[in-house]
């Protein structure tokens, strides 16, 4: 089975220090049948690897200039993240969060990077003093996220809630919820709010994606494949052996040999194609 991918679950997001917005990636890698940890998301774009280290020294460099900037503490401790150099952006938050003792964004940032660490208790601090600071929507679903990664899941459904009944049209919200549900393997559940998501944000492609997963588990074969055709309508350059896997699976399932064959190729391609 592929690797669930939870839309509404943060992956990065950027403080800006003169504004204190927060701009948020979407996406939680976990793995449904892992019994013992989740996967951590990858960097934004790891073609981009060698443009993040040189901007990650140019901060550096403007720090050593002077060890009070904070926009440039900020910066780097965003491109470490992207980076997957967790430790080292949770020491930059800290020096932010001295600086900037009411900053949401600073303490959801820092508790992303202990979550990725598997600190959960760390994360869990850090994410309430961001909702005693500001008790939002976003605040309940980014300490949502980490509850599912913690495989706390009714916690999780419960901030999930909350932010819903708060913002009732959150689609991220709904989709986190979504993903929390097929970890508890209330898979009709899911898909409610998968619909519930979609209503919302119909151009989400990842939402018809999650949809198909859950769908997969409830054995809706023809569901799955109107889905991940919607999926690859939506993104047509989306190419994930899994998915295709998938696909084919479905296919088969519903005697179409000839697009069974295609999609099965095609994951194992890909396959092949992510071991280089």
């Amino acid at each position: 089975m592929r690797k669930i991918i939870c839309y509404g679950a943060l992956l990065i997001f950027t403080l800006n220090a003169a504004s204190g917005l927060a701009q948020f990636g979407n996406m939680l890698y976990m793995d449904p049948n892992d019994s013992t940890e989740n996967v951590a998301p990858p960097a934004l774009d790891t073609s981009a690897y060698p443009s993040i280290r040189r901007r990650i020294q140019d901060q550096s460099f403007f720090i050593k200039l002077d060890t009070n900037n904070i926009d440039a503490y900020i910066r780097r401790a965003m491109l470490r993240f992207q980076m997957a150099d967790f430790a080292g952006s949770i020491q930059d938050y800290t020096k932010i969060l001295k600086n900037m003792p009411n900053s949401t964004e600073g303490f959801s940032n820092r508790g992303m990077a202990y979550c990725m660490l598997k600190n959960f208790d760390a994360s869990i601090s850090d994410m309430n003093r961001a909702l005693a600071i500001t008790p939002d929507p976003m605040s309940y679903k980014l300490r949502a996220v980490v509850k599912i990664y913690k495989k706390d899941y009714s916690a999780a459904i419960s901030d999930l809630d909350t932010a819903i009944n708060m913002s009732p049209d959150y689609a991220d919200a709904y989709s986190c919820r979504a993903g929390a549900y097929v970890k508890m393997k209330k898979y009709n559940e899911a898909v409610e709010d998968y619909n519930k998501a979609i209503f919302r944000a119909p151009q989400d492609w990842i939402n018809f994606c999650g949809r198909s997963e859950a769908k997969l588990y409830l054995k809706d074969y023809k569901g799955v494949i109107d889905d991940c055709n919607k999926v690859l309508e939506l993104n047509p350059t989306f190419e994930e052996y899994h998915f295709f896997e998938d696909l084919g699976l479905s296919y088969e399932n519903i005697g179409d040999k000839t697009n069974a064959k295609l999609f099965k190729d095609k994951s194992i391609a890909l396959k092949k194609k992510a071991t280089y």
